[in-house]
């Protein structure tokens, strides 16, 4: 998570890695990570140098480092009160789930 605070693009070999954090990712994770097909390169077919410098242009890597920079502070835990910090987002996520297990009347749905 520093990384990313940092304006590091993470660079990710399956769709699942981010399944571990979707309230972070959000709608914005495809322009903040490099997402390179898994099997090929553990086969040995993607040399990921190559594969950086071939698919990734100077406009595209610009757009990525503009992302994070906007909502990389999603991955950092702030000691202040910071409505983009994890916590922040852990708790409205968390609220979002519960509303959508609970009806109007304070009952479990699920």
């Amino acid at each position: 998570s520093d990384s990313i605070a940092s304006g590091c693009i993470p660079v990710l070999f399956s769709n699942v890695t981010e399944l571990a954090a979707p309230w972070f990712w959000n709608e914005w994770k495809a322009h903040g990570r490099i997402l390179v097909p898994r099997l090929p390169f553990v086969q040995g077919k993607i040399d990921l140098v190559t594969f950086l410098q071939t698919t990734m242009p100077a406009s595209v890597l610009q757009i990525m480092q503009q992302t994070l920079a906007l909502y990389g502070r999603q991955f950092q835990y702030s000691m202040d009160d910071d409505a983009n910090d994890g916590v922040r987002i852990l708790l409205d996520g968390l609220k979002r789930q519960v509303e959508l297990q609970v009806n109007e009347k304070g009952d479990c749905i699920v």
